[in-house]
């Protein structure tokens, strides 16, 4: 599920919104079959999706996508459920994310990296060395 950029929403801001209540793999009869207060309308300015909840008459978003599809079903199902964690979501997310961050720059810096260390280190004349305290013997 690909969520709708800030520029996306942005561009859509104060433009045109189409509400959606039919599609062709009835993502929107799914949605509401979770919550019937949910609901799909369309930005065309921005060019993205936006999922909402009606609350005494006032739409709230709930999230956008640029695509409607089942994967999008199955995160609303998770975010209706009564014992849905958001706050571990958000932090298993930003972990996950951080992961790959460091998995990118392993893998961009690995080899030279280490060729920089032991390149420094013999330029540096850096030896390795034990310090023992007084009293034992080698």
């Amino acid at each position: 599920m690909q969520h709708a950029t800030l520029t996306q929403v942005r561009e859509g801001r104060g433009g045109r919104m189409v509400e959606i209540e039919e599609d062709v793999l009835d993502i929107c009869r799914r949605i509401q079959e979770i919550e019937p207060s949910l609901g799909v309308d369309y930005n065309e300015d921005g060019q993205y999706f936006r999922i909402y909840q009606l609350i005494r008459g006032e739409k709230h978003t709930v999230t956008t996508t640029t695509e409607l599809t089942s994967e999008l079903v199955e995160r609303i199902r998770r975010l209706a459920h009564p014992s849905y964690d958001f706050a571990g979501e958000l932090e298993r997310l930003d972990d996950e994310g951080t992961r790959q961050r460091r998995q990118a720059f392993r893998e961009k810096v690995g080899e030279v990296g280490e060729e920089l260390y032991h390149a420094m280190r013999k330029d540096l004349q850096v030896k390795d060395r034990i310090w023992l305290p007084r009293g034992i013997e080698d």
